[in-house]
Parts: structure tokens; sequence; C-alpha cells
């Protein structure tokens, strides 16, 4: 199955997207994020795997959320799992970014028997509240209040992260796909998520796993991403900077593709 079509969760759509042919990757976007980042990660190897992107409940192409209760990362894990029945998918390779890599954690955890890999990019959800969460609360304030425009002026001004033009362009183009009071919600509320309270549970994943890393990004703490790949049997760490990340968002495709190519 390839293409674009709706998956049904929980009485949310659920926008998906089969690209190429092989094994399946099903992967999961990041907070403010959507499907055709997933993509754009992955497209010099849709020769070599289907690649599964779904725009998260609340994000772009799916249904809005406004109820905060909504964006429990439990309920958002079985979204992808949701995704994959629709695909008729009975196990893959599982991955996520930020948000999207507790929603494939979770899932892991709660369907080993359907996970045959595991890939997260910068986890930012564990067993602590993140450290850069007033940060995120505050981007979901100023877009509740003066929408996506008012936060992005806000973003150009601070540039905390010194990003090129093009790249600000492209998070604008971004940001602008969503409902700004279901991105607004999600902002306030994902930020809080402590997904795993123990970080020793990691230890019944028993599936081959890659992290990838980057430091100097406290919404995305490099030391969990160290703690996560020492508390997972045999996991693989590696490290990117956030600006490899945004120039070339197929370098990170790239590492995963490699750490699979190598189980062969």
């Amino acid at each position: 199955m390839t293409g674009v079509f709706t998956t049904d969760s929980q009485g949310l759509r659920i926008a998906t997207e089969v690209r190429g042919s092989g094994p399946p990757i099903v992967f999961a976007h990041g907070l403010t994020g959507n499907r055709s980042g997933v993509i754009a990660q992955f497209e010099p190897f849709l020769a070599e795997y289907s690649i599964v992107a779904f725009d998260q409940r609340g994000h772009a192409e799916s249904t809005p959320v406004h109820d905060s209760n909504l964006y429990d990362p439990r309920l958002m894990a079985d979204d992808l799992r949701a995704v994959m029945d629709a695909c008729r998918i009975e196990r893959a390779v599982v991955g996520g970014e930020s948000m999207g890599a507790a929603t494939a954690l979770l899932f892991a955890l709660a369907h080993p028997e359907r996970t045959t890999a595991l890939l997260l990019t910068v986890p930012a959800f564990g067993s602590r509240p993140n450290p850069d969460r007033e940060t995120i609360r505050q981007m979901g304030d100023l877009i509740e209040k003066g929408g996506v425009e008012a936060y992005l002026e806000y973003s150009r001004t601070a540039n905390r992260y010194n990003l090129p033009d093009d790249v600000r362009a492209t998070i604008r183009e971004r940001l602008l796909r969503h409902d700004e009071r279901s991105l607004a919600t999600a902002c306030k509320t994902v930020i809080d998520w402590v997904v795993l309270p123990d970080l020793s549970k990691l230890a019944d994943i028993r599936v081959p796993a890659c992290i990838v890393g980057w430091r100097g990004d406290p919404l995305h703490p490099f030391d969990l991403a160290e703690e996560m790949a020492a508390a997972i049997p045999g996991a693989t760490l590696a490290e990117r900077t956030i600006a490899e990340h945004f120039a070339d968002p197929a370098g990170t495709g790239r590492v995963y593709v490699d750490f699979l190519r190598s189980l062969r």
C-alpha cells in the first residue's frame, strides 16, 4: 500500500502517507512537526524501505485536538498501532523524533512482538520533567493569544538556535499547517510529559535500538539520550548537531539506514 490516506484511531482522523518499497519503517514526527519532515529524512532510501509517516493527532492534516486530555502519550502510541493496522503491517522498524520518540518508545514497550528495531531521534521525555518546559509553554501561550505569526516574530528576534533564513522559512511553513488552537494545546500539554518514571523499564526492550542525540539543546537533553542508550540492552548512540539535522535531514535518515544495514 502506497499513497496518502486517512486512518481512524479512537475517533480521530490520522493523516497517513506511505512511500517507497521494502521493509517498513513507521516513524512519528515531533511536536509542531508533520509527516513531510519524516519523508524528507528517508527520501533517499525509498528504494530500500517503505516509509510510513503520519501526522500525529492534533497536527497538520490530522484531526485538531483542543482537549489536553487527548494529548496522552499512550493514546498517541496507540495511534501508531492503528496506522500499522490500517497498512496491514504486522511487524516493523518503529521510530520517532522528540515527541515522536515517546510515541515510538511506548509502542515498542506495549507491542514488542510487532517491533523489529527501534529508532529514537533526540528523545525529550523520560523519567523527569523536560528542562525547557517553560519555553515551550510560552510558545503555546503566544500562539494561543496571537497565532503562529506572533510566535514566529518572537522566535525571529530570539533565534536561540541561530538558524539561517531558509531553515526559518521551512519552520514557518510547517507551523502554518496546523490548527492554531490545537498546536497551542499541544505545546502546553505535551511538554509536561513524564513517560517513564523508571527508566529501568527500558531493559525490557529486546530489539536492536539506535538513538540519535545532539548537545546544547535543553529541549532535547543529550544526557537523556545517553541514559536511554545505557538502559536499552545493546543500544547504539549516535551524535549529530542541531545544524546538521536542520540543514541535512536525510543525514539522520542515513544514520538509521546504516544501522539497519549493519543488522543484516
